[in-house]
């Protein structure tokens, strides 16, 4: 065989890996920035930001039930507080991270919930 001669890489070969990495850059673009802030399963990739405010919300209803399962624990008869406002936590607390909607809680049942649209399951 003969050496090939090594003037460098044709045209065709610069424009495979171009268009190579262009399309790489492009996946990468979408799955990081995402199709904007859609955040229902099956509607496209969630950004890092909703992603982080979704885990915000959770952390912020773990912290909730948890101050109503103490607030339950200390009283003498077991009984929930009438609302969340007995608890005293930071009101950023007891707010979606996403939607800025109060939390529901059902005094009756001693449950917190999250009224956001795609938060029904937190």
């Amino acid at each position: 065989m003969r050496p090939r001669d090594s003037r460098g890489h044709t045209l065709l070969e610069v424009a495979i890996v171009g268009l190579l990495l262009v399309a790489v850059a492009a996946f990468l673009l979408y799955r990081t920035a995402g199709p904007g802030t859609k955040t229902r399963p099956g509607a496209g990739l969630r950004t890092p930001i909703v992603a982080a405010k979704d885990a915000a919300c959770r952390a912020n209803l773990r912290t909730v039930r948890q101050a109503v399962e103490a607030y339950r624990a200390s009283d003498p008869d077991g009984a929930a507080p009438a609302s969340l406002d007995v608890l005293a936590l930071p009101a950023e607390t007891t707010r979606c991270a996403e939607g800025n909607e109060p939390y529901i809680y059902d005094a009756a049942q001693a449950e917190v919930r999250c009224p956001h649209p795609g938060h029904e399951t937190f």
